[in-house]
């Protein structure tokens, strides 16, 4: 008799790829490449400016994207919510192609998700419309007529839950003019995590350097403290054109943490920002047994016709069934959809799921052995 295999694996984390191993690429010419900057969000955030009301977030995650890769995530409990891109160097009356995955989580009827692009002083406004709940591809053609330097990815007027993968503008020209926006990147600290889902095995936070130096790194620091707390801060050195923040040395579960970049020498301030931002308890799974350093066992044994499984964190599920009869017919189903049957290739495959119960109905098939395990984030799925 064979195994029922379901696996999870955290689904955020950090991917850093630095612009240093990128300089190859920005020396290409311009035509048929993406202009953006960080267009894929492998490096969360960075050269991304994000804009809310109170009661709304971007989130970046590093998987679950639309192949498995890294998205945006655009919600909102109320208000409206950006996420925007300055200085994309598109000259005038040039013709480019833009190009992203989105995925209309959740919507009031009188919201809004749209794309924004910035050609002063006209405006592109580009509506983003699909089924709910499945990653669409949007694709257009437009005319920067008088140049651009804006991009924006908008949920207006919330409710709602929007998410972006994969953004990228191309010029269509084989002459175009369009800058090299290594140029003109914005200054910024950008945190490579989600600093809504901080945890006490993940507290230590990247944070990358987006843009041009107002000195060597060496002369500068960036200092950070809670704004409900400012007595307790930290001065830390830039490295790497990076920052390397324990959250756990401010003491708080939430709040607003205030970064402020200096001359260290002088304490003249070049730079600062805030980020809100906070600890979560993952739930506990009940019966859990840590196999190894990658795997944790969640729950072996008989498969009932239904089973509820807890899922500790937001992450990949992998799933498995093979009955003792190849010819057999059933159906295994998760949370109401069936994920599992007797046309399965190798009677498995992959879901990503949020934190909360799985519920495993089996059909078609009596009670069979079953492994439920969670996998760490690092872990990739082909």
């Amino acid at each position: 008799m064979k195994n029922h295999f379901l696996k999870s694996c955290n689904s955020f984390g950090v991917k850093c790829f630095f612009s240093c191993l990128t300089l190859s690429f920005f020396m290409l010419p311009v035509y048929g490449r993406n202009i953006l900057q960080n267009g894929s969000f492998s490096d969360g955030l960075l050269h991304w400016k994000s804009g809310s009301d109170s009661g709304a977030a971007v989130v970046p995650y590093s998987s679950g994207g639309p192949d498995g890769g890294p998205f945006i995530r655009l919600k909102s409990l109320s208000g409206s919510v950006s996420c925007s891109q300055l200085y994309c160097g598109m000259p005038k009356n040039e013709k480019f192609k833009i190009t992203c995955f989105f995925r209309i989580k959740d919507k009031s009827p009188d919201s809004e998700a749209q794309i924004v692009i910035l050609c002063l002083p006209d405006k592109h406004y580009l509506p983003l419309k699909g089924e709910v709940g499945k990653w669409v591809k949007f694709e257009q053609i437009f005319t920067s007529t008088n140049g651009g330097n804006y991009l924006s990815f908008q949920l207006k007027n919330g409710p709602g839950t929007v998410d972006i993968a994969r953004a990228s503008i191309e010029p269509l020209a084989e002459d175009s003019k369009s800058s090299d926006i290594m140029e003109h990147a914005a200054q910024a600290l950008v945190p490579m995590a989600n600093m809504h889902a901080l945890t006490a095995a993940a507290k230590t936070v990247r944070f990358q350097y987006s843009g041009k130096f107002p000195l060597p790194e060496k002369e500068l620091q960036a200092v950070f403290y809670v704004k409900e707390n400012p007595r307790r801060a930290l001065r830390l050195p830039i490295s790497d054109r990076a920052v390397m923040v324990d959250m756990g040395e401010f003491g708080s579960k939430s709040g607003t943490l205030q970064m402020a970049l200096q001359d260290k020498n002088t304490g003249r301030e070049y730079l600062s920002a805030e980020y809100a931002f906070e600890f979560v308890d993952y739930p506990a799974a009940e019966n859990a047994v840590r196999l190894n350093n990658l795997v944790t066992e969640l729950f072996n044994g008989p498969m009932p016709g239904k089973m509820i499984v807890k899922n500790p964190r937001r992450g990949w599920i992998f799933c498995r069934f093979i009955p003792d009869d190849p010819a057999a017919e059933f159906a295994i189903k998760l949370n109401g959809k069936t994920v599992i049957d007797h046309r399965t290739l190798r009677r498995e495959t992959v879901r990503f799921c949020e934190e909360q119960d799985l519920i495993f109905e089996n059909s078609g098939m009596p009670e069979y052995p079953e492994q439920v395990r969670v996998l760490r984030e690092n872990s990739f799925f082909v």
